[in-house]
């Protein structure tokens, strides 16, 4: 717990491994709140994790820490998830150049999905909004 709350991953450049997963030279993330097609769906894996190679690269990168949540989205006070799952630090991300939610953005953009039990329901108007257009990996069957 304590190396999560006191750890802020940046890179300009990070290693996206998937659409909710990301390298940074110290530290591998998983971008909370969200969920990415994995290994089961790997077209959809594909073109999620291109998308937000794309998303980091236009918008300078990312800058990942616990107290980046964006609590105004959230409907409860604090994220439920552990500090560490799968050897990666469960962060929330940003992107430097405009400051804009990694989570809300793959999302809003049809990448991702709510991933509610983690994320309190934050991005589940989004997350409609998304299916309703069919956006991104959405309209693939995701």
């Amino acid at each position: 717990l304590v190396e999560a709350s006191t750890t802020r991953l940046t890179s300009p450049q990070p290693r996206i491994i998937d659409g909710d997963t990301v390298d940074f030279p110290n530290g591998r993330v998983r971008i909370v709140g969200i969920d990415a097609p994995d290994d089961d769906l790997p077209q959809l894996k594909a073109i999620s994790s291109q998308a937000l190679r794309q998303l980091s690269m236009r918008d300078g990168g990312m800058d990942c820490s616990v107290s980046m949540f964006d609590y105004a989205l959230r409907r409860e006070s604090q994220c439920r998830t552990d500090p560490k799952s799968h050897g990666r630090l469960n962060l929330a991300c940003r992107f430097p150049a405009n400051k804009a939610s990694v989570g809300a953005t793959m999302v809003a953009q049809g990448y991702a999905v709510d991933y509610r039990v983690f994320s309190g329901g934050a991005y589940v108007d989004l997350m409609r909004q998304a299916a309703e257009r069919r956006a991104g990996a959405l309209g693939g069957g995701f």
